[in-house]
């Protein structure tokens, strides 16, 4: 065999390894477990492949924040920590905030906005509450 052959050889044996190891690393960066993240300042933002916005989480004052979205990068359900517990907002698709519930200090309250006549046989706010103390 001539040396041109054999170098020819060795390199294309170099490469498939090359290649092969690159694939078998960009499997393991797929499987990698993480037990801890920092959030920085300016929050985490996570995305589809292609790029579309599925979900944020940010430190507030309070503690942390979550906000999920939409196919359209619109948010549809918020996460807050609040001085007195938590909250959850729910948003239609106008952006608008239609839902929420939370804590206070000795109660929680879920409140739904007014729901418009014809839509449904209740057109008022929807609020309820209890006592932390209550049996629910």
């Amino acid at each position: 065999m001539s040396k041109d052959k054999i170098y020819l050889t060795v390199i294309a044996l170099l490469a498939i390894a090359l290649i092969a190891g690159c694939a078998l690393q960009s499997q393991q960066v797929k499987r990698l477990t993480v037990s801890e993240i920092i959030v920085p300042k300016e929050g985490l933002i996570f995305k589809t492949d292609d790029g579309k916005l599925i979900l944020k989480i940010r430190t507030t004052e309070n503690g942390g924040s979550l906000a999920i979205y939409n196919n359209q990068g619109e948010p549809v359900a918020g996460i807050n920590a609040r001085e007195n517990g938590g909250m959850l907002g729910i948003f239609n698709n106008q952006k608008k905030l239609v839902a929420w519930m939370g804590a206070l200090r000795d109660c929680g309250f879920l409140i739904t906005k007014e729901i418009p006549s014809g839509q449904s046989r209740r057109n008022k706010a929807q609020i309820w509450h209890t006592k932390s103390s209550d049996n629910i």
